[in-house]
């Protein structure tokens, strides 16, 4: 039989209850233990009845599963608490015997850690943890943006020799929080995983960096034995997080290599910096930027500047040799031209027309948004390849200071919609 491996969850928000959940109630469920960034969370997890429950679109029916252990982990510090833990069945009605299941003893090699924290809090909140990850440790990254690997990287883990694997995680499920450890499934969607090449010698996303920054080659061997300088030796827990994901009906999950899922990331981090932002700067639904021409002008400048800045990227200029499932029929130019790009906008903002996005929910919670790993990013990368990208500055920028305008102010503070 394959080995039965711990898998850790770092970030308990929605789309950390979404996996959680969904693993918890595949048909093997590993043996999950949930991480809580402040010990106040253990008071909410006693109020859940020690389970998390997720709600149906419809809110017609819910389901909830228990089979957790817990630590607290304190950012402040480099070590864990062990807690109390849950019953190891899944939990359908009042009725079910409560199984308890003993915890990690504190400082256990975690095999599998995902990782669903904001962006901007990655580093703090894995910095406890990183003593108890080594080479034979695997990392998905679940989260918007990017740029978190590197800082990651360059942050906890710069030594090759005893760096996690890293994979990363698309997610284009819709979640949202109705309480403490509760959400609902509103839009049943799709995760795409896969590994990850590292870049090369980039500083953290939130710093502007030199042009002479290096870069790994997607599809080089040298990338390959960057991020898992030990493949042939330790591919059973790559493998066995994947097919966990992978056998979990709730996800909808696919497998992919590195080179497709870098440029899915790219699609993605270049439609989340223009949704994001632009209807956090104008407190309106994703689908509204749409209804306005100014902002329909704006859209196709970002994405012009999104595209210069894709196409000039170093790591994407080496052919990529497509294995089994992989979508890299379209050529660079075509993959990342403006067109192409305007219309992957327009597409998420027509089937996501009635919602809210996280950045917009950040900025009316008064919580820091994730800007610098979204506009961020692409403005980094501008300036290693000598691109502007003038426009997205100035979105990055309103962002940070609250700028709030409406549609009519558009032109104004962006005049090259009006050229």
């Amino acid at each position: 039989m394959p080995p039965t491996l711990k898998i850790h969850i770092l970030g308990l928000g929605n789309l950390g209850r979404l996996f959680a959940h969904a693993l918890a109630t595949s048909p093997h469920p590993p043996p999950i233990t949930l991480f809580f960034h402040r010990s106040s969370l253990q008071e909410d997890w006693e109020n859940a009845g020690r389970r998390i429950e997720i709600t149906s679109k419809d809110l017609t029916s819910s389901s909830s599963s228990s089979n957790y252990s817990v630590e607290v982990v304190d950012p402040n510090i480099n070590n864990s608490t062990n807690t109390s833990t849950s019953n190891h069945n899944l939990v359908q009605d009042e009725n079910t015997q409560e199984k308890e299941q003993k915890s990690d003893p504190d400082g256990d090699l975690i095999e599998n850690l995902i990782i669903t924290t904001k962006t901007l809090h990655t580093v703090r909140a894995l910095t406890p943890l990183a003593h108890r990850l080594n080479r034979n440790s695997i990392i998905l990254f679940a989260q918007n943006g990017m740029g978190t690997v590197e800082e990651v990287t360059a942050t906890l883990f710069s030594n090759p020799s005893t760096r996690p694997k890293y994979l990363a995680a698309i997610t284009s499920h819709g979640v949202y929080s109705t309480g403490p450890f509760r959400s609902v499934h509103a839009g049943l969607a799709n995760v795409t995983v896969g590994p990850v090449y590292l870049q090369l010698g980039p500083t953290p996303a939130s710093q502007s960096t030199s042009s002479s920054s290096s870069h790994s080659t997607l599809g080089s061997e040298k990338a390959e034995k960057d991020i898992n300088p030990d493949s042939a030796q330790t591919q059973t827990q790559p493998t066995y997080l994947l097919n966990a994901l992978t056998s979990a009906p709730l996800l909808s999950a696919t497998s992919v290599s590195a080179p497709s899922l870098k440029y899915l990331q790219l699609e993605k981090l270049t439609m989340n910096s223009i949704l994001n932002p632009l209807t956090a700067i104008l407190h309106i639904k994703n689908g509204e930027i749409l209804n306005h021409a100014p902002v329909r002008k704006l859209t196709r400048i970002l994405v012009e500047e999104c595209s210069q800045i894709l196409l000039s990227l170093p790591e994407l200029q080496t052919p990529s040799s497509p294995t089994e499932g992989d979508d890299l029929t379209l050529t660079l130019e075509e993959r990342f031209s403006p067109t192409r790009l305007e219309s992957l906008v327009a597409a998420v903002a027509q089937k996501t027309a009635a919602n809210t996005s996280s950045m917009l929910q950040d900025v009316q919670a008064g919580r820091a948004t994730e800007i610098e790993y979204i506009n961020g990013y692409f403005i980094k990368r501008a300036r290693e390849a000598g691109v502007q990208c003038g426009n997205h500055e100035r979105l990055r920028g309103m962002v940070r200071d609250g700028v709030r305008i409406g549609v009519g102010d558009v032109e104004e503070w962006f005049p090259d919609v009006n050229k």
